[in-house]
């Protein structure tokens, strides 16, 4: 469960770091320009570095512990604060607004925000504060700087997105390696093991990239379900822990546990802290407890900061920049009946509403009745602020004596636990219904037969329900006994509807130790409430005889096929001489054609050709009008001196003209039917 939050006014969060050796983080708030002191012995934050300089981010800690460099992105400078003494001792002025720090013995390395002037990040004398050199001599715009030794390791989380390594010789440095181009798709955080031997990248990937610290060849990858936003290795250098948002249901915080010997991951452990992006670069790990800053992922000017503790799993919400609380409305508590066997049950339902300005996640509703021993819980996931949402609950009351009960209410939320109760008046039901009666008859009990005991045995039983009211399969028994032991018989969910018959079908299956006679009785028993007055009807019986079965035919053996003797081959046949038979055939066919077709065709073929004739008489008047008309129309045309009639004269003579070819083609069609049916004349005759 989640401790007490911390009240704070705290919207922003720089970055967290550890001091192992005091039991301590250290905690930037950009908000009120503060540095917080967290005690990880008890969790709480136990001193506050009033005004330290506007906007304060990243820190890095001297070899000694004894100094702690702050960058101010408000202004321009470095806070320097002295540990032993929690107090700012002074500040480095710088020309430009830092965002990343790193120390080794002699030097601060600073980075910026901005890409002018084009040079890398500056070297400063930690006793003179002045720049005395920078990291290479290209821009490297919000470089994370870390180091190991006197090796400074640079990481540029945009372009070009690589990793550099630099060996410092007071304030010469030299460029020792640096990984590919574009090997990762978004630096934003990265870790060297305690020896210095590997670098473990946060690349904006499903994974973390594991490096050889001296040349950033890959040497493995670690698995991730999400991009991680925060990793930290622990002290031995074999787990690596990464925190992330989780993409799927439900939204939530997730820290993985990595193994780095295996490259696989080992845990996942869900934190159920509602809707939270862990903050970059805000892992922090002491007493293998992880610490952590989170804000709510959709506003990011809402943080709070969270302890994980990894050995006993509880998270711990140390700060809590806003707060959430939730009320009881419309509690309603009564008690129903319902059923045919009435039964009693408690119902409670009301709203939870979140009146505070932050998420309640995480929530655990129960509610009980303690004379009566009862509990129910139910989850809820969430209710967001100003948000309603309602609950409800039916419980069998189990009450023995009529009276007045309490019944308490219980929300368990990542916040707290709200408690409401009521009272509810239970009386007591006889849930015990009346009898009820039916009648059933059974007709015939059949056994298919024989009944072998290698085989399944049908029997078939026939029943009529005399009521008219439906008997459902809960409320009757269907039973065999054979030679007076009843067997169990599964699987029967029919219903016997009112007056009406039913069969029902049951399978037997005997061994070879039941040959012989054997007494088989089938019959119907109800089932409290309802009840058969008469039940001598109730049962039928036969007597089967059990015996073995019988012996199986021999195989059929099919006799072989009889070999086919050998068939003449055909000798080839002349085409010439059946076409000759074909033609003498239809010639034949034609001559045996009777009178009456004959003369029909015939007197066809006649009136064809008068019609013919008359046709050809009457296409060559036409034509013989028609020319006489084009050679009139001509006349007119040339002796015409109206020009609006000419067109017109000429579209008549165009529409005659058109039915010439039409004609002509008509003509010559007929001509080919009276051809083509003279010539089967021909034939016929």
């Amino acid at each position: 469960m989640f401790a007490s939050f911390v009240q704070a006014d705290l919207t922003e969060v720089g970055s967290l770091l550890e001091d192992v050796s005091r039991n301590r983080v250290y905690i930037t708030d950009e908000t009120n320009n503060d540095l917080l002191v967290l005690d990880t012995q008890t969790n709480t934050i136990t001193n506050t570095v009033d005004d330290i300089g506007s906007r304060p981010t990243s820190m890095a800690m001297t070899r000694d512990n004894a100094f702690l460099y702050i960058a101010l992105t408000g202004g321009s400078e470095i806070a320097i604060i002295d540990l032993n003494t929690l107090t700012k001792t002074g500040s480095i002025v710088v020309a430009r607004t830092p965002t990343h720090v790193a120390v080794n013995s002699e030097h601060l390395f600073v980075s910026y925000s901005d890409r002018f002037p084009q040079t890398g990040p500056d070297i400063i004398n930690l006793e003179t504060k002045l720049v005395v050199g920078s990291l290479g001599n290209n821009r490297r715009e919000d470089a994370l700087i870390e180091t190991h030794g006197e090796e400074v390791y640079m990481g540029t989380p945009r372009y070009p997105r690589t990793m550099t390594r630099y060996s410092m010789n007071g304030a010469e440095e030299s460029l020792v390696a640096t990984s590919e181009d574009r090997l990762f798709n978004h630096i934003s955080d990265y870790q060297l093991t305690s020896d210095g031997s590997k670098v473990v990248v946060a690349g904006g990937s499903r994974f973390l990239h594991v490096l050889d610290a001296s040349d950033f060849r890959k040497l493995g990858e670690l698995p991730l379900e999400e991009s991680a936003s925060s990793m930290v290795i622990d002290n031995e250098d074999q787990y690596v822990y990464s925190a992330y948002r989780s993409w799927d249901s439900p939204k939530e915080v997730r820290i993985a546990k990595l193994d780095m010997n295996s490259y696989t991951s080992v845990e996942i452990y869900e934190l159920h802290i509602g809707d939270l992006r862990v903050q970059a670069r805000s892992l922090a790990l002491v007493n293998n407890t992880l610490y952590f800053a989170a804000a709510d992922y959709w506003d990011s000017d809402e943080t709070n900061i969270f302890s994980f503790n990894l050995d006993t799993l509880e998270v711990t919400g140390i700060l809590q920049s806003v707060e959430h609380e939730l009320v009881f409305e419309n509690v309603e508590i009564w008690q129903s009946v319902f059923g045919s066997d009435h039964t009693s049950r408690v119902n409670v339902e009301f709203d939870i509403s979140n009146i505070g300005n932050m998420d309640a996640t995480g929530l655990m509703i129960k509610v009980f009745i303690p004379e009566l021993g009862i509990t129910e819980e139910k989850s809820m996931w969430s209710i967001t602020p100003d948000q309603s949402r309602n609950a409800d609950f039916s419980i069998e009351d189990n009450a023995q004596v009529a009276g007045t009960y309490t019944v308490n209410i219980e929300v368990e939320s990542d916040a707290g636990t709200y408690s409401t109760n009521g009272e509810v008046e239970l009386a007591i039901f006889d849930n015990v219904p009346e009898p009820t009666e039916a009648d059933i008859m059974v007709l015939e009990l059949l056994v298919d037969e024989p009944v072998s005991y290698e085989e399944e045995t049908v029997i078939a039983l026939t029943l009529m329900n005399l009521d008219p009211v439906d008997i459902e399969p809960e409320q009757y028994e269907h039973y065999v006994i054979i030679d007076g032991e009843e067997l169990m018989v599964e699987g029967i969910e029919l219903q016997i509807p009112g007056e009406s018959v039913l069969v029902l079908f049951t399978l037997l299956q005997f061994e070879e130790s039941d040959v012989g006679e054997h007494t088989i009785t089938s019959g119907i028993r109800l089932i409290d409430p309802l009840v058969d007055p008469d039940t001598s009807d109730n049962e039928a019986s036969v007597i089967v005889n059990v015996v073995a079965p019988s012996d199986p035919l021999p195989p059929i053996v099919p006799a072989p096929a009889p070999t086919p003797e050998p068939q003449p081959v055909p000798e080839p046949v002349d085409e010439v001489e059946i076409q000759e038979r074909v033609d003498e055939a239809v010639e034949k066919a034609v001559k045996n054609l009777d009178e009456d077709h004959y003369e029909e065709l015939r007197d066809l073929r006649q009136e064809l050709e008068q019609d013919h004739d008359k046709e050809l008489n009457t296409l060559k008047q036409e034509v013989v009008e028609l020319k006489t008309v084009q050679k009139e129309q001509q006349v007119e045309v040339v002796q015409e001196t109206i020009p609006v009639k000419q067109p017109v004269t000429q579209q008549a003579v165009r529409k005659k003209s058109t039915w010439v070819p039409v004609l002509i083609g008509a003509a010559v069609g007929l001509i080919l039917i009276i051809t083509l049916l003279a010539v089967m004349l021909t034939k016929t005759e």
